[in-house]
């Protein structure tokens, strides 16, 4: 008996081998075959230039990146009449390869290789053929690999089913599958509340009584588990809506702030008041900048905070911050004292708004903390060598001072000395902490003395790298009269409608004769029949994007026509997109939401060698916040972009809610096939949705999305970043909705 076990166990184990590496074979050669075939689309597409220009060279140095691809034996790129353009031929075999003629669209598999044949296509009209030989090296050697590991296979599984039909009893044998069974149905089902009937006190017995013991383990564990995550994700959710709200609360009245200052900007002011203008300023934009920080305060703990480098003096840091607080200084009896050593007065590579950022917290501290008396900023030099100047900065004040015991737990997240510093001081406990992180993340250290009743000593240290003059980023900024230009014609191109409808909305306000193209392509036909003054050019379009449109105008089109100016009008407000625009032959750069009046004085610039007369631009200096009940959104950004304007702002919102939920749907469907690259260029869509709302949720995970998906990285994220942003517009467009 068990002789014909073994038998037919052989008989099985033999036939599935065969089959698995035929199979695997045969499906393996189609995979190449299919690969070749994508292959050959992206080399033929990469040389649609080449062969509409004859460039050679250039088609060569493209079938010569083939190299990398150990496999294939010989390419050629044909031209339509049959000529060769380019070919490639494997070093190895370069004395032996005979290129056929011309075919059309086939495939050959031989025994030892695959020919591929694919027209070159532009728009529908074959231009060239490129030939593809792959050899079979690889499949032969897998096939080999899985005949090897599956005689090995057979071998051991036969020895271990002699072993166990040996032994095996006929009175253990049935609750052992039954024991089995169990377990796949558990394995299947995740249900752990399942039980084994036990009928022996036997080995058998104590087997099942253990395995019985180990599901009521796991099930309890898993009720422990389904427990800590529903608490941990209430917490996360708490601590998201405190900071979410926090954020929004403070965001309110700061634009109110930064609005009226910008107004009296234009008014006559004397030197102090221009001195404590710029103060409210730099104090108001420094606080924008830590709101945000707290937003997302859990990136700053996880240090992926990003830092900017240029060219700055810290004393201009300091003074700035000095008289940005001289008004709190009015209420108490301090005085506060810069002490700036001549040796540091120089100009250093860092981050400014951060350094400005970290004093700020630390004087507000003090400031907070100190009744009367004296706060002293102290910054001196470290170390220095020819590139390297580290620099120490101190915070003394007279204040109330933190007991020792209290010390440890300062720099800790919504921490403060004493339960009862909030209630008596007021502050979130956070101050400390940014500043803690953000001292770290540029390689420094912070410390604390003090001693109660007798004030604190904060320090930290940063090293900077040297800079020059050139490294500070210039400020030019001009300002053209109260008014706007007329006769002028402009061309916006974007692919979203939404964004076409703003700019022409606003542009239109101005008086201008304003036409619309919904890619490159068609920016560059409506070019080449009528004559515009400027472009205003999106950067990432379907069918052409705006760099290219940008190359082909500049170069391809008569001189007249090719040099007229294109400003970059877009979202991808990434490090170094600008640096693309201007280096495809783009004039300028706006990223979006971009300002009415940064855009205004842009074009003003490059159209004021035009002798046109001038006309007023309205302006509002009131801004009418609208928000849901839960400050999902506002319209903060589009009342301050239209003026005031409520049929362009119904226009805007009645166009949001009647595209989203298209794209929202979209992403659905590119989430449920894991298009990772078609996510991206999704999330680049609904960028403007997430900016013209002001949803401050998701500004940075829309930007995230888009990054992730276009360079498919961090995928564990996309689920969550999906799931967040589906929600929150989805509960945007229905409260929308309600109120529309």
């Amino acid at each position: 008996m068990m002789l014909i076990i073994m038998l037919i166990s052989s008989i099985a184990l033999l036939i599935a081998c065969i089959a698995f590496v035929t199979l695997d074979f045969y499906n393996y050669r189609e995979k190449i075959a299919d690969q070749l075939h994508i292959l050959s689309d992206v080399v033929g597409d990469n040389n649609t230039a080449n062969l509409l220009f004859t460039a050679s060279s250039e088609a060569d140095a493209s079938l010569f990146s083939l190299r990398a691809n150990e496999n294939i034996v010989a390419a050629c790129i044909y031209m339509p009449n049959g000529n060769k353009l380019a070919t490639y031929v494997r070093k190895d075999i370069k004395d032996h390869i005979e290129f056929p003629r011309k075919k059309q669209n086939d495939i050959f598999i031989g025994n030892d290789h695959i020919e591929v044949f694919r027209p070159i296509m532009l728009k529908d009209e074959e231009i060239g053929t490129i030939y593809l030989k792959s050899d079979l090296r690889e499949l032969y050697e897998r096939r080999n690999k899985f005949l090897s590991i599956g005689v090995g296979i057979l071998l051991i599984s036969l020895s271990i089913a002699f072993f166990i039909s040996a032994r095996l009893q006929r009175i253990i044998t049935a609750p052992i599958l039954k024991l089995v069974q169990i377990e796949s149905e558990v394995s299947r089902k995740k249900d752990y509340s399942i039980r084994v009937e036990k009928t022996s006190n036997d080995e058998v017995g104590t087997l099942i009584g253990g395995f019985n013991e180990m599901l009521g383990q796991i099930e309890q564990q898993n009720k422990e588990l389904v427990e800590a995550k529903e608490l941990a994700e209430q917490s996360e959710k708490a601590k998201e809506s405190f900071l979410a709200n926090m954020s929004h609360e403070i965001r309110t009245p700061m634009n109110a702030i930064l609005g009226m200052a910008n107004l009296l900007h234009s008014t006559p002011l004397n030197s102090v008041q221009q001195k404590y203008l710029d103060a409210i300023n730099i104090s108001g934009n420094s606080l924008m900048v830590i709101i945000n920080d707290i937003l997302d305060f859990s990136k700053i703990e996880a240090g992926k905070l990003s830092f900017e480098t240029i060219g700055f003096k810290p004393q201009d840091v300091i003074e700035h911050l000095v008289a940005s607080v001289q008004y709190k200084l009015t209420e108490k009896s301090i005085i506060i004292t810069p002490k700036i050593s001549e040796k540091v007065n120089q100009i250093v590579l860092g981050d400014p708004v951060r350094l400005n950022q970290i004093l700020l917290n630390l004087v507000n501290n003090a400031i907070k903390f100190t009744p009367q008396g004296t706060i002293d900023i102290i910054c001196e030099d470290e170390k220095e060598d020819e590139k390297n100047l580290t620099l120490k900065f101190t915070v003394s004040d007279t204040g109330i001072g933190i007991s020792k015991e209290k010390m440890d737990k300062i720099f800790e997240s919504f921490s403060q000395a004493d339960v009862s510093t909030t209630r008596k001081f007021g502050g979130t406990g956070l101050g400390l902490t940014i500043s803690k992180n953000l001292v770290e993340l540029q390689n420094g250290s912070i410390s604390v003395e003090s001693e109660e009743g007798k004030g604190s000593v904060f320090s930290f240290i940063i090293p900077y790298k040297k800079g020059t003059e050139a490294d500070v980023p210039k400020t030019e900024h001009t300002e053209y009269a109260a008014e706007s230009l007329t006769n002028v014609k402009v061309l916006v191109v974007d692919d979203h409608e939404m964004n076409r409808l703003l700019a022409a909305s606003i542009i239109g306000r101005w008086k201008f004769e304003v036409e619309t193209a919904v890619d490159g392509k068609e920016a560059i036909e409506k070019l080449e029949k009528d004559n515009y003054d400027i472009i205003l050019m999106d950067m990432l379009m379907p069918v052409m994007d705006g760099i290219e449109a940008t190359k082909h105008i500049r170069n391809e089109l008569p001189k007249e026509k090719a040099g007229i100016p294109i400003i970059a009008v877009t979202a991808n407000a990434m490090k170094g997109d600008r640096e693309k625009c201007i280096e495809a032959g783009m004039n300028d750069y706006v990223a979006k939401p971009f300002d009415p009046k940064e855009l205004y004085n842009k074009m003003a610039y490059f159209l004021k060698d035009k002798k046109i007369i001038l006309t007023p631009v309205k302006t509002t200096a009131t801004i009418t916040e609208k928000t849901t009940k839960d400050a999902l959104y506002n319209l903060n950004v589009l009342e301050d972009i239209s003026g005031g304007d409520k049929k362009f702002i119904k226009k805007m919102i009645d166009s949001i809610i009647d595209e989203t939920p298209t794209m929202l749907n979209s992403l659905k469907e590119e989430f449920s096939k894991q298009d990772w690259q078609a996510i991206g260029k999704t999330a680049h869509k609904l960028k403007p949705v997430v900016d013209y709302l002001n949803i401050e949720l998701l500004k940075e995970d829309i930007r995230t999305l888009q990054d992730n998906g276009k360079e498919e990285k961090n995928l564990d994220e996309i689920p969550a970043l999906v799931e967040k942003i589906i929600h929150v517009l989805e509960e945007t467009i229905h409260e929308l909705r309600k109120e529309d």
